[in-house]
């Protein structure tokens, strides 16, 4: 009966690690102590499993939004964790269940590496403000030559139809692997396009256009 367990308040931290604090065990432990609802170490040896009968009042635990927890059979380690919900049993006795703060509980045991990007957080977003030269600049760019390409000259009308006209149902069509809906036509004459769209007219069918644009023919071969 030598473990301790406290009971935090004010603890302003999530389990997203959105806000998280580079405290070493010891720093956190003073932190659940300063702020601090209650605290007992009598208890049996306490394994993480993720909930606590402890013999605090319901009042007392619905203060807190943090507990931390010593077992001394385990090298003394500390182990901190969210508190997730508080279940009444008795006048002076509640169920505590909770998830551990892994990010607390073993800040303390990794070996931090270099960061070779150095990150700057500040309170506005002006972009351009806070712009840091990285000596990477290679100068001003120069144009050694141009060429020109006739490939995207002619310019194409591509029609996506769920129904052809003679009334076949198109469901989908698989272009290289992928999977679209209805049927793609490439029509290299506008003419072309006005007739699909009369012979869609003629048989009501105009309802089963998916969509109509402008392509160049090289980006339909």
């Amino acid at each position: 009966m030598n473990s301790k367990i406290i009971l935090a308040k004010n603890i302003n931290m999530d389990k997203q690690y959105v806000n998280v604090l580079d405290y070493s065990e010891s720093q956190m432990l003073s932190l659940c102590q300063q702020n601090q609802v209650a605290s007992a170490d009598n208890y049996s040896f306490l394994r993480p499993t993720g909930t606590i009968l402890a013999g605090f009042t319901y009042a007392q635990c619905l203060q807190a939004n943090y507990i931390a927890f010593q077992n001394p059979d385990y090298s003394n380690k500390w182990f901190f964790a969210f508190i997730d919900d508080i279940i009444y049993k008795s006048d002076r006795s509640c169920e505590i269940k909770f998830t551990i703060d892994a990010w607390s509980t073993w800040f303390s045991y990794w070996t931090k590496k270099s960061c070779y990007v150095v990150r700057h957080h500040v309170t506005d977003d002006i972009v351009g403000r806070y712009t840091q030269p990285e000596g990477l600049e290679l100068g001003e760019y120069i144009c050694d030559g141009v060429s020109e390409t006739n490939e995207m000259n002619d310019l194409v009308a591509i029609v996506q139809v769920t129904k052809s006209t003679t009334g076949e149902d198109i469901l989908a069509t698989n272009y290289g692997g992928i999977w679209s809906a209805g049927r793609c036509l490439c029509m290299r004459k506008y003419k072309s396009v006005s007739k699909f769209n009369s012979k869609l007219w003629r048989r009501k069918k105009r309802g089963n256009y998916t969509s109509i644009c402008s392509s160049k023919m090289f980006c339909c071969k």
